[in-house]
Protein backbone atom coordinates (compact mmCIF):
# COMPACT_ATOMS: atom_id res chain seq x y z
CA UNK A 1 0.00 0.00 0.00
CA UNK A 2 1.34 3.41 -0.94
CA UNK A 3 2.21 5.73 1.91
CA UNK A 4 3.29 9.35 2.13
CA UNK A 5 6.86 9.93 3.25
CA UNK A 6 7.07 12.05 6.44
CA UNK A 7 10.12 13.80 4.97
CA UNK A 8 9.17 14.63 1.38
CA UNK A 9 5.43 14.15 1.19
CA UNK A 10 5.87 12.12 -2.02
CA UNK A 11 4.17 8.78 -2.58
CA UNK A 12 6.44 5.74 -2.36
CA UNK A 13 5.76 2.02 -2.54
CA UNK A 14 7.31 1.88 0.91
CA UNK A 15 10.02 3.30 3.13
CA UNK A 16 13.07 1.79 4.74
CA UNK A 17 16.34 2.64 6.44
CA UNK A 18 19.57 3.00 4.52
CA UNK A 19 20.89 -0.20 6.09
CA UNK A 20 18.08 -2.15 4.40
CA UNK A 21 19.35 -1.24 0.93
CA UNK A 22 23.09 -1.58 1.59
CA UNK A 23 25.10 -4.66 0.79
CA UNK A 24 28.08 -3.32 2.77
CA UNK A 25 29.08 -0.22 4.69
CA UNK A 26 32.82 0.40 4.73
CA UNK A 27 34.63 2.52 7.30
CA UNK A 28 38.06 4.06 6.82
CA UNK A 29 41.13 5.04 8.75
CA UNK A 30 44.38 6.99 8.71
CA UNK A 31 47.73 5.17 8.71
CA UNK A 32 50.36 6.46 11.15
CA UNK A 33 51.39 9.83 9.69
CA UNK A 34 54.87 9.56 11.24
CA UNK A 35 55.65 6.30 9.45
CA UNK A 36 57.00 7.08 5.99
CA UNK A 37 56.56 3.47 4.93
CA UNK A 38 52.79 4.00 4.95
CA UNK A 39 52.71 7.05 2.68
CA UNK A 40 53.48 7.06 -1.04
CA UNK A 41 55.32 9.71 -3.02
CA UNK A 42 54.09 11.18 -6.29
CA UNK A 43 51.62 9.14 -8.30
CA UNK A 44 52.61 5.83 -6.76
CA UNK A 45 50.43 4.11 -4.18
CA UNK A 46 46.74 3.81 -3.45
CA UNK A 47 44.45 6.86 -3.46
CA UNK A 48 43.40 7.85 0.07
CA UNK A 49 40.31 10.08 0.28
CA UNK A 50 39.99 12.74 2.98
CA UNK A 51 37.13 15.23 3.30
CA UNK A 52 39.20 17.87 1.50
CA UNK A 53 39.30 15.64 -1.58
CA UNK A 54 35.51 15.50 -1.86
CA UNK A 55 34.32 18.86 -0.52
CA UNK A 56 31.98 20.52 -3.04
CA UNK A 57 32.71 17.78 -5.55
CA UNK A 58 30.32 15.23 -6.99
CA UNK A 59 33.15 13.09 -8.38
CA UNK A 60 36.47 12.15 -6.76
CA UNK A 61 38.99 11.59 -9.54
CA UNK A 62 42.22 12.17 -7.61
CA UNK A 63 43.41 12.62 -4.03
CA UNK A 64 45.99 14.86 -2.40
CA UNK A 65 47.62 11.93 -0.58
CA UNK A 66 48.26 8.30 -1.41
CA UNK A 67 49.25 5.40 0.80
CA UNK A 68 51.33 2.28 0.27
CA UNK A 69 50.18 -1.32 0.47
CA UNK A 70 51.74 -1.37 3.95
CA UNK A 71 49.61 1.64 4.87
CA UNK A 72 46.50 -0.14 3.60
CA UNK A 73 47.37 -3.24 5.65
CA UNK A 74 48.18 -1.25 8.80
CA UNK A 75 44.56 -0.14 9.13
CA UNK A 76 43.00 -3.09 7.29
CA UNK A 77 41.52 -0.65 4.80
CA UNK A 78 39.25 -1.70 1.95
CA UNK A 79 40.16 -0.52 -1.54
CA UNK A 80 36.80 0.65 -2.86
CA UNK A 81 36.08 0.27 -6.58
CA UNK A 82 35.10 3.12 -8.94
CA UNK A 83 31.40 3.88 -8.71
CA UNK A 84 31.30 3.56 -4.92
CA UNK A 85 29.53 6.38 -3.11
CA UNK A 86 31.47 7.91 -0.23
CA UNK A 87 29.67 9.77 2.52
CA UNK A 88 31.09 12.26 5.04
CA UNK A 89 30.27 12.05 8.74
CA UNK A 90 32.27 15.05 10.00
CA UNK A 91 33.10 18.59 8.81
CA UNK A 92 31.21 18.71 5.49
CA UNK A 93 28.63 16.49 7.11
CA UNK A 94 26.29 14.60 4.83
CA UNK A 95 28.21 15.32 1.63
CA UNK A 96 28.18 12.50 -0.89
CA UNK A 97 30.47 11.91 -3.87
CA UNK A 98 31.19 9.12 -6.31
CA UNK A 99 34.59 7.51 -6.72
CA UNK A 100 35.98 7.65 -10.23
CA UNK A 101 39.10 5.74 -9.16
CA UNK A 102 39.88 2.84 -6.81
CA UNK A 103 40.54 4.37 -3.39
CA UNK A 104 40.65 3.96 0.36
CA UNK A 105 39.01 6.44 2.73
CA UNK A 106 39.77 8.01 6.08
CA UNK A 107 37.80 7.62 9.31
CA UNK A 108 35.58 10.65 8.62
CA UNK A 109 34.05 8.91 5.61
CA UNK A 110 31.97 5.86 4.82
CA UNK A 111 31.85 3.79 1.65
CA UNK A 112 28.34 2.78 0.58
CA UNK A 113 27.83 -0.44 -1.43
CA UNK A 114 24.18 -0.76 -2.47
CA UNK A 115 22.18 -3.86 -3.31
CA UNK A 116 21.20 -4.59 -6.91
CA UNK A 117 17.77 -3.04 -6.28
CA UNK A 118 19.24 0.44 -5.84
CA UNK A 119 20.84 2.59 -8.52
CA UNK A 120 23.79 4.41 -6.90
CA UNK A 121 23.15 7.60 -8.88
CA UNK A 122 19.62 7.77 -7.44
CA UNK A 123 20.99 7.11 -3.94
CA UNK A 124 23.45 9.97 -4.48
CA UNK A 125 20.65 12.42 -5.22
CA UNK A 126 18.57 11.22 -2.29
CA UNK A 127 21.48 11.66 0.13
CA UNK A 128 22.21 15.10 -1.30
CA UNK A 129 18.58 16.00 -0.64
CA UNK A 130 18.94 14.89 2.99
CA UNK A 131 22.10 16.92 3.66
CA UNK A 132 20.50 20.31 4.50
CA UNK A 133 17.95 18.56 6.73
CA UNK A 134 20.78 16.84 8.61
CA UNK A 135 22.69 20.10 8.95
CA UNK A 136 19.60 21.89 10.29
CA UNK A 137 18.99 19.13 12.81
CA UNK A 138 22.65 19.08 13.85
CA UNK A 139 22.59 22.85 14.35
CA UNK A 140 19.51 22.71 16.56
CA UNK A 141 20.98 19.87 18.62
CA UNK A 142 24.51 21.37 18.80
CA UNK A 143 25.71 18.06 17.36
CA UNK A 144 27.64 18.40 14.12
CA UNK A 145 28.82 14.84 13.60
CA UNK A 146 27.31 11.61 12.36
CA UNK A 147 28.39 8.05 13.01
CA UNK A 148 27.95 4.78 11.16
CA UNK A 149 24.84 3.79 13.13
CA UNK A 150 23.13 7.11 12.42
CA UNK A 151 23.97 6.85 8.73
CA UNK A 152 22.64 3.30 8.53
CA UNK A 153 19.35 4.49 10.01
CA UNK A 154 18.79 7.37 7.62
CA UNK A 155 15.43 7.08 5.81
CA UNK A 156 15.48 5.73 2.29
CA UNK A 157 12.55 5.52 -0.15
CA UNK A 158 11.66 2.21 -1.76
CA UNK A 159 11.03 2.97 -5.44
CA UNK A 160 11.04 0.62 -8.40
CA UNK A 161 14.37 0.55 -10.22
CA UNK A 162 13.06 2.01 -13.47
CA UNK A 163 11.67 5.06 -11.63
CA UNK A 164 15.00 5.44 -9.83
CA UNK A 165 16.79 5.42 -13.18
CA UNK A 166 14.48 8.03 -14.69
CA UNK A 167 14.82 10.33 -11.67
CA UNK A 168 18.61 10.00 -11.62
CA UNK A 169 18.93 10.60 -15.37
CA UNK A 170 16.66 13.63 -15.16
CA UNK A 171 18.62 15.17 -12.27
CA UNK A 172 21.98 14.43 -13.91
CA UNK A 173 20.82 16.16 -17.07
CA UNK A 174 19.07 19.15 -15.52
CA UNK A 175 21.68 19.92 -12.85
CA UNK A 176 24.41 19.74 -15.49
CA UNK A 177 22.48 22.32 -17.53
CA UNK A 178 22.03 24.56 -14.48
CA UNK A 179 25.70 24.20 -13.52
CA UNK A 180 26.68 25.28 -17.03
CA UNK A 181 24.44 28.36 -16.75
CA UNK A 182 25.95 29.19 -13.35
CA UNK A 183 29.46 28.88 -14.79
CA UNK A 184 28.53 31.28 -17.62
CA UNK A 185 27.01 33.76 -15.16
CA UNK A 186 30.09 33.58 -12.92
CA UNK A 187 32.32 34.19 -15.94
CA UNK A 188 30.19 37.19 -16.91
CA UNK A 189 30.29 38.57 -13.34
CA UNK A 190 34.07 38.21 -13.28
CA UNK A 191 34.35 40.10 -16.58
CA UNK A 192 32.00 42.84 -15.33
CA UNK A 193 34.00 43.19 -12.11
CA UNK A 194 37.18 43.47 -14.17
CA UNK A 195 35.54 46.11 -16.37
CA UNK A 196 34.29 47.99 -13.30
CA UNK A 197 37.78 48.04 -11.78
CA UNK A 198 39.31 49.25 -15.04
CA UNK A 199 36.65 51.97 -15.38
CA UNK A 200 37.32 53.30 -11.87
CA UNK A 201 41.09 53.16 -12.39
CA UNK A 202 40.91 55.03 -15.70
CA UNK A 203 38.59 57.76 -14.38
CA UNK A 204 40.53 58.53 -11.19
CA UNK A 205 43.99 58.37 -12.77
CA UNK A 206 43.35 59.73 -16.27
CA UNK A 207 40.24 61.89 -15.93
CA UNK A 208 37.33 62.00 -18.37
CA UNK A 209 39.02 63.76 -21.27
CA UNK A 210 40.79 61.13 -23.40
CA UNK A 211 42.61 63.89 -25.35
CA UNK A 212 44.12 65.66 -22.31
CA UNK A 213 47.92 66.06 -22.47
CA UNK A 214 49.72 63.76 -19.98
CA UNK A 215 52.83 63.96 -17.79
CA UNK A 216 54.68 61.48 -15.57
CA UNK A 217 53.21 61.29 -12.08
CA UNK A 218 56.52 60.42 -10.48
CA UNK A 219 55.06 57.16 -9.16
CA UNK A 220 55.85 53.97 -11.05
CA UNK A 221 52.59 52.25 -10.06
CA UNK A 222 50.49 55.26 -11.13
CA UNK A 223 52.15 56.10 -14.44
CA UNK A 224 51.12 59.19 -16.39
CA UNK A 225 48.46 61.64 -15.24
CA UNK A 226 46.82 64.66 -16.94
CA UNK A 227 49.33 67.48 -17.28
CA UNK A 228 47.22 69.89 -15.23
CA UNK A 229 46.95 67.47 -12.26
CA UNK A 230 49.21 67.39 -9.21
CA UNK A 231 50.06 64.49 -6.90
CA UNK A 232 50.10 65.11 -3.15
CA UNK A 233 50.16 62.90 -0.08
CA UNK A 234 46.70 62.20 1.27
CA UNK A 235 47.65 63.69 4.62
CA UNK A 236 47.91 67.15 3.04
CA UNK A 237 44.29 66.98 1.84
CA UNK A 238 42.31 65.52 4.72
CA UNK A 239 41.87 65.71 8.46
CA UNK A 240 42.19 62.17 9.86
CA UNK A 241 40.18 61.05 12.85
CA UNK A 242 40.38 57.71 14.59
CA UNK A 243 37.84 56.03 16.81
CA UNK A 244 37.66 53.61 19.72
CA UNK A 245 35.45 50.99 21.29
CA UNK A 246 33.79 51.83 24.62
CA UNK A 247 33.98 49.09 27.22
CA UNK A 248 31.54 46.30 26.41
CA UNK A 249 31.30 45.63 30.15
CA UNK A 250 29.54 48.92 30.74
CA UNK A 251 25.98 48.51 29.58
CA UNK A 252 25.34 52.20 30.16
CA UNK A 253 27.56 52.92 27.14
CA UNK A 254 25.47 50.90 24.68
CA UNK A 255 22.05 50.84 23.01
CA UNK A 256 21.83 54.60 22.89
CA UNK A 257 20.79 56.94 20.08
CA UNK A 258 24.19 57.78 18.51
CA UNK A 259 25.32 55.60 15.59
CA UNK A 260 28.70 53.94 16.23
CA UNK A 261 30.41 52.77 13.04
CA UNK A 262 32.60 49.67 12.91
CA UNK A 263 33.99 47.62 9.99
CA UNK A 264 30.84 45.50 9.82
CA UNK A 265 28.93 48.64 8.79
CA UNK A 266 31.30 49.56 5.96
CA UNK A 267 29.68 47.30 3.38
CA UNK A 268 27.67 49.88 1.47
CA UNK A 269 28.41 52.96 -0.60
CA UNK A 270 26.54 55.32 1.72
CA UNK A 271 26.05 54.86 5.46
CA UNK A 272 22.76 56.10 6.88
CA UNK A 273 22.74 54.09 10.11
CA UNK A 274 24.85 51.56 12.00
CA UNK A 275 24.26 48.21 13.63
CA UNK A 276 25.43 49.42 17.05
CA UNK A 277 24.63 52.64 18.89
CA UNK A 278 26.20 54.31 21.91
CA UNK A 279 24.88 56.59 24.62
CA UNK A 280 25.78 60.16 25.58
CA UNK A 281 27.63 58.74 28.59
CA UNK A 282 29.95 56.84 26.26
CA UNK A 283 30.69 60.03 24.35
CA UNK A 284 31.31 62.07 27.53
CA UNK A 285 33.42 59.52 29.40
CA UNK A 286 35.54 57.98 26.61
CA UNK A 287 37.63 59.20 23.71
CA UNK A 288 34.75 59.01 21.25
CA UNK A 289 34.22 62.03 19.03
CA UNK A 290 31.16 62.83 16.95
CA UNK A 291 32.06 63.10 13.27
CA UNK A 292 29.67 65.14 11.17
CA UNK A 293 28.85 64.30 7.54
CA UNK A 294 29.88 64.23 4.83
CA UNK A 295 32.87 62.09 5.80
CA UNK A 296 34.61 59.10 4.25
CA UNK A 297 34.95 56.13 6.59
CA UNK A 298 37.90 53.83 5.91
CA UNK A 299 38.63 50.43 7.45
CA UNK A 300 42.27 50.29 8.63
CA UNK A 301 42.37 47.04 10.62
CA UNK A 302 41.19 43.50 10.03
CA UNK A 303 41.72 40.49 7.77
CA UNK A 304 39.52 42.11 5.10
CA UNK A 305 42.48 44.37 4.22
CA UNK A 306 44.21 41.37 2.64
CA UNK A 307 41.59 41.55 -0.13
CA UNK A 308 40.26 45.10 -0.25
CA UNK A 309 40.06 48.42 1.59
CA UNK A 310 36.38 48.99 2.47
CA UNK A 311 35.11 52.57 2.40
CA UNK A 312 31.73 54.22 2.91
CA UNK A 313 30.48 57.81 2.85
CA UNK A 314 28.65 58.60 6.07
CA UNK A 315 25.46 60.57 5.67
Amino acid sequence: MNQRSPITGNLYTGSARLKHVLRSLYSGGTPDTTNNEYWANGDDGVAWVAIGDMSNKAIVSHTEKKITESGVASKKLKILPPGTLIYSMYASMGHVAELEIPATINQALLGLDFTSKIIPSFAKWWLRYLQPLLLAEASSNTQDNLNADKVKNLPFPIIDIETQRRIADYLDRETARIDALIAEKEKMLALLEEKRTALISRAVTRGLNPDAPMKPSGLDWLGDIPAHWDVLRLGYLVRLKGGMTPSKDKQEYWDGDMPWASPKDIKQKYLTDTIDHVTNDAIKETGLEIIYPPVLLLVVRGMILAKTVPTSVSK
